[in-house]
Protein backbone atom coordinates (compact mmCIF):
# COMPACT_ATOMS: atom_id res chain seq x y z
CA UNK A 1 0.00 0.00 0.00
CA UNK A 2 1.38 3.37 -0.82
CA UNK A 3 -1.69 5.50 -0.59
CA UNK A 4 -2.84 6.76 3.04
CA UNK A 5 -2.91 9.98 5.38
CA UNK A 6 0.52 11.92 5.36
CA UNK A 7 1.79 9.82 2.93
CA UNK A 8 3.82 12.02 0.40
CA UNK A 9 2.84 12.07 -3.35
CA UNK A 10 6.41 10.68 -4.61
CA UNK A 11 5.92 7.93 -3.04
CA UNK A 12 3.34 6.81 -5.55
CA UNK A 13 6.29 7.52 -8.50
CA UNK A 14 8.65 5.43 -6.23
CA UNK A 15 5.82 2.38 -6.07
CA UNK A 16 5.31 2.69 -9.74
CA UNK A 17 8.95 2.68 -10.87
CA UNK A 18 10.02 0.25 -8.43
CA UNK A 19 7.28 -2.49 -9.48
CA UNK A 20 7.58 -1.27 -13.64
CA UNK A 21 11.35 -1.90 -13.41
CA UNK A 22 11.03 -5.57 -11.47
CA UNK A 23 8.48 -6.10 -14.24
CA UNK A 24 10.79 -5.32 -17.10
CA UNK A 25 9.57 -1.88 -18.16
CA UNK A 26 9.71 1.50 -18.52
CA UNK A 27 7.73 4.14 -17.18
CA UNK A 28 6.82 6.79 -19.82
CA UNK A 29 6.69 10.31 -18.19
CA UNK A 30 4.22 11.39 -20.90
CA UNK A 31 0.90 11.08 -18.67
CA UNK A 32 0.32 11.93 -15.09
CA UNK A 33 -2.44 11.20 -12.81
CA UNK A 34 -3.91 14.20 -11.18
CA UNK A 35 -6.81 15.73 -8.42
CA UNK A 36 -10.25 15.36 -8.92
CA UNK A 37 -12.05 17.98 -6.72
CA UNK A 38 -14.00 20.99 -7.61
CA UNK A 39 -12.79 20.74 -11.44
CA UNK A 40 -11.50 17.75 -12.78
CA UNK A 41 -7.57 17.62 -13.65
CA UNK A 42 -6.61 19.72 -10.62
CA UNK A 43 -3.93 19.51 -8.36
CA UNK A 44 -1.76 17.32 -7.09
CA UNK A 45 -0.21 16.52 -10.34
CA UNK A 46 0.96 12.15 -9.78
CA UNK A 47 3.88 11.94 -11.17
CA UNK A 48 3.90 8.29 -12.00
CA UNK A 49 8.31 7.54 -12.01
CA UNK A 50 10.62 8.65 -9.27
CA UNK A 51 10.89 12.60 -8.28
CA UNK A 52 11.80 15.34 -6.85
CA UNK A 53 8.32 17.88 -7.08
CA UNK A 54 6.88 18.83 -3.59
CA UNK A 55 2.99 18.13 -3.75
CA UNK A 56 2.74 17.58 -0.05
CA UNK A 57 0.83 15.08 1.78
CA UNK A 58 -1.68 12.91 1.01
CA UNK A 59 -4.88 13.73 3.47
CA UNK A 60 -8.25 11.86 4.09
CA UNK A 61 -10.61 12.68 1.77
CA UNK A 62 -8.70 13.91 -1.28
CA UNK A 63 -9.91 12.49 -4.67
CA UNK A 64 -6.99 11.37 -7.10
CA UNK A 65 -6.10 9.56 -10.34
CA UNK A 66 -3.37 7.56 -10.45
CA UNK A 67 -2.39 7.12 -14.46
CA UNK A 68 1.13 5.11 -15.12
CA UNK A 69 1.73 4.52 -19.10
CA UNK A 70 4.26 1.35 -19.10
CA UNK A 71 6.57 0.21 -22.01
CA UNK A 72 8.53 -2.67 -23.23
CA UNK A 73 11.14 -0.48 -24.51
CA UNK A 74 12.94 2.40 -22.60
CA UNK A 75 12.44 4.89 -25.42
CA UNK A 76 11.26 8.21 -24.51
CA UNK A 77 9.44 9.24 -27.89
CA UNK A 78 5.92 9.14 -28.46
CA UNK A 79 3.50 9.83 -31.11
CA UNK A 80 0.76 11.99 -30.72
CA UNK A 81 -2.35 11.94 -33.43
CA UNK A 82 -3.50 15.49 -34.12
CA UNK A 83 -6.47 14.55 -34.86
Amino acid sequence: KVCGPDVDFREVGKAITRSATEAGYTVHPTLEGHGIGSYFHGRPSILPYVNDVEQGLMKPGMTFTVEPVLVESPDRSCEVDSE
